[in-house]
């Protein structure tokens, strides 16, 4: 299933950005099922990170290798009207709510 999931969202995206989304999301699940609360938020930093790169994938057509302020990063998103309102407004301000 991974795998799959990997492929899929690889069409639309880097893979190498997919495949950050994808190690960082089951590195949250399996810190908060092990307690590891520190962990958690952690690694939950990391996912909305690449979340970030992911959409500015989508906005600019290159994924920076970091993201410095993801505040920012949504702000700039808001503007950019060549993408639908979910990867404007919704996705960046569910991730700014995460770590």
């Amino acid at each position: 299933m991974r795998d799959e999931v990997i492929n899929d969202l690889s069409t639309h995206l880097p893979r190498s950005v997919v495949v950050d989304l994808i190690d960082t999301y089951e590195m949250v699940v399996t810190r908060y099922r092990r307690g590891d609360a520190e962990g958690c938020l952690t690694a939950a930093g990391r996912f909305v990170e690449h979340t970030f790169r992911a959409l500015e994938f989508r906005r600019t057509g290159n994924a920076p290798a970091e993201i410095k302020s993801p505040a920012a990063t949504a702000r700039t998103l808001e503007t950019a009207t060549s993408l639908p309102e979910a990867l404007r407004l919704v996705v960046p301000r569910v991730a700014l709510g995460m770590p």
